[in-house]
């Protein structure tokens, strides 16, 4: 499964709007990803996920990563398939 994170702004000046995720189960095939779903009201910048598996990364997580915006971690984030 890839997984992308998507910030919105709502304003000339890029106010905030959310941060939003959306799933794809290929690469190959750009309309295969799902509608992107509000993960946060508003957010900073750079929303990322960091695997904490030993060889987790920015590019490979499992279901359980740290969740990071603008540089900073605060959160965990989960993934499930539902």
């Amino acid at each position: 499964m890839y997984v992308m994170l998507l910030n919105r702004a709502n304003s000339p000046t890029w106010v905030q709007e959310g941060i939003y995720v959306s799933y794809s189960t290929t690469l190959e095939n750009p309309r295969a990803w799902s509608p992107p779903a509000k993960l946060l009201h508003g957010g900073g910048w750079y929303p990322q996920v960091v695997g904490l598996e030993p060889d987790g990364t920015d590019k490979r997580a499992g279901a359980l990563a740290r969740f990071f915006m603008s540089g900073r971690s605060e959160y965990l984030i989960r993934f499930s398939r539902e």
